[in-house]
């Protein structure tokens, strides 16, 4: 879903005029494209991603987003598509987003994982286990809501959604930074 939406949000802003470039990490640097406009330039971000496969490692925001700032210089909307699942996690998402504001636009997406709010919706009020799962949920979707809070306060703007429609608010938040000339 994620490169999905990162290929057409791509082909959209190449519609519109504008540079893209792209990088994509896990662990480690798997692949950097630098910013280039026209339309053709979809192939080599459709080259890039052919192979990428998710990896169950700790991501390292750190290396990533320092190879951001060494290769690229101008302003640009800066779109990082991940999940939060621990403090640790969120704590360096804070960090290294919050950097970006002022030099470029940082745009978190945070992907919803299904299975946490089937638990909240599926509460049987009469089984105990159910009970402590849902509250379990909620206490995870209440930390998650402040995470996102505290992103927004520190200036970056943030999509909160499910995979399947990460593409729609993706291309329709790119259209509404283009119409608000936030850029």
């Amino acid at each position: 879903h994620s490169l999905n939406a990162m290929l057409m949000l791509s082909y959209v802003a190449l519609k519109q005029g504008d540079s893209v470039g792209l990088i994509s990490f896990s662990n480690t640097i798997h692949n950097f494209t630098p910013a280039r406009p026209g339309v053709k330039h979809i192939n080599r971000l459709l080259h890039a991603t052919y192979n990428q496969r998710a990896e169950y490692v700790e991501s390292r925001y750190d290396e990533a987003f320092f190879y951001l700032r060494k290769h690229c210089r101008k302003r640009s909307l800066v779109v990082l598509v991940t999940n939060v699942i621990d403090e640790i996690n969120a704590h360096q998402i804070r960090q290294y987003m919050s950097t970006l504001t002022g030099r470029h636009l940082p745009l978190g997406v945070l992907l919803r994982d299904h299975d946490i709010f089937r638990t909240v919706d599926e509460v049987d009020s009469h089984d105990e286990p159910s009970i402590y799962r849902g509250a379990a949920a909620v206490e995870i979707l209440s930390w998650r809501q402040q995470v996102i809070k505290d992103l927004q306060h520190q200036g970056v703007l943030m999509l909160d959604v499910f995979p399947e429609q990460l593409t729609t608010n993706l291309v329709n938040q790119y259209l509404e930074i283009k119409a608000r000339h936030l850029l």
